[in-house]
């Protein structure tokens, strides 16, 4: 009784972790080109607010912010 208990359950967690593991096999997030091609492609005032609520360093926000002002040549 005891050995038909225990491979029953070895069975049952082989047959678990055979087809249900799924470790490694989530989907892949957009590429960085994908993503630098939709941000440019909204308008000026939207990239600037993404930049301001960016976490990144306060002179890189204020450099970024005056490349774009400048790209479009707002003042």
């Amino acid at each position: 009784m005891k050995t038909t208990l225990t491979l029953v359950l070895v069975g049952l967690i082989g047959v678990g972790v055979l087809s249900g593991c799924s470790m490694g096999m989530q989907p892949e997030g957009p590429n960085v080109e994908a993503l630098k091609k939709k941000e440019d492609s909204l308008p000026p005032d939207q990239q600037i607010s993404m930049i301001e609520h960016a976490p990144m360093p306060e002179a890189q926000k204020a450099q970024k912010i005056a490349e774009i002002k400048t790209k479009y040549n707002i003042k």
